[in-house]
């Protein structure tokens, strides 16, 4: 098993990230450190590609079809049920509780058709029977229109299992199999983003009801934010995303938690772009952290393939997840988020 830290080559604007796991034992992998800045340390993933079947190696994601639309004349707070941002959504989950039911719900990004993203640890909380029938996922491609579906499945990065519960999991959507989807997921990110555009997108349950919200944000070198978690006793064993992009909402001077599923996003090239996905901790005024979505592409790639599934035998096809490491249902899993 290849060290986890030879998973991402980072800096300030220039980034090339490559998932060990796609190394076959035809390739070779070679780690080292260097120092990149004063006062923090990268790692460094030099490939010696042996390719005994002529297999190139790559190190960006296809390209895919994502939502090309621009929002102007953008106000922070709270923008209300707006079209702006189609593709950020939430997932709600039905509680019961005797006689009672109670709503628990969770940011969503959808990265592609059909499938988003989630914080990895709300939805290993979510029994597998309760994910299906008693949950959903709801975006507002329209303004004051809602849009609902069922689940399917989900696949929770296996990271979680290991190193940090502060990871992504993948949403599949429950659609029929013609039906097109009213929108588009966001963009991904490529190996340079501008720092000065910076955004941070969620949704708040102020007026009773799921809106909106926006901050701008100010970049925050990811080893500063580790030394302010450090100092701030934030720094759980287990809390911190494996790879970080951090953001403070300069112009909300006020304390305040946000919680998993914020994205922070970028548009200096005109479309919207996702750099991070949002855990729950400090924000506005403090250092928020986000789990760097470059670094996770490959994954998102490999697992939502169908492609990658045609020659699999017909039990192991009924989704595209069963290529990944999917979590099973146990009767133990009854816990709430």
């Amino acid at each position: 098993m290849f060290s986890k830290d030879c998973f991402l080559i980072t800096s300030l604007h220039l980034r090339s990230s490559f998932h060990a796991s796609d190394l076959t034992s035809s390739k070779l992998l070679i780690c080292f450190s260097v120092l990149s800045d004063m006062d923090s340390q990268t790692h460094l993933c030099v490939f010696i590609v042996l390719s005994l079947f002529g297999q190139s190696l790559s190190l960006t994601p296809k390209l895919h079809v994502c939502d090309m639309s621009r929002a102007d004349n953008l106000q922070e707070g709270n923008i209300g049920e707006s079209e702006n941002f189609p593709w950020l959504g939430i997932l709600r989950v039905n509680l019961h509780e005797f006689d009672q039911v109670k709503v628990a719900v969770t940011g969503l990004v959808l990265v592609k058709e059909r499938y988003a993203i989630a914080n990895a640890q709300d939805i290993a909380k979510i029994p597998k029977p309760v994910f299906i029938e008693d949950s959903n996922a709801m975006f507002i491609p329209k303004r004051g229109e809602p849009w609902v579906t069922k689940l399917k499945d989900y696949m929770i990065h296996h990271e979680f299992e290991f190193f940090t519960y502060n990871t992504i999991a993948l949403v599949e959507l429950e659609l029929e199999e013609k039906t097109i989807m009213p929108f588009k997921p966001v963009c991904w990110p490529g190996n340079y983003f501008n720092t000065t555009n910076l955004y941070a997108l969620g949704y708040t349950d102020d007026n009773k009801r799921m809106e909106k919200t926006l901050y701008s944000l100010q970049y925050v070198k990811p080893s500063l934010c580790k030394d302010f978690y450090n100092r701030a006793g934030f720094s759980e064993p287990k809390s911190a995303p494996t790879y970080i992009q951090c953001g403070v909402a300069t112009n909300n001077k006020k304390d305040c938690l946000w919680e998993n599923g914020m994205a922070m996003v970028s548009n200096s090239s005109g479309k919207w772009t996702l750099i991070g996905f949002g855990v729950r901790g400090p924000g506005c005024s403090a250092p928020a952290r986000f789990i760097d979505m470059f670094a996770y592409l490959p994954w998102v790639e490999r697992a939502t393939d169908l492609e990658q599934t045609n020659d699999l035998p017909d039990y192991q096809r009924k989704t595209a997840f069963n290529v990944g490491f999917r979590r099973k249902y146990t009767d133990s899993d009854n816990s709430e988020f």
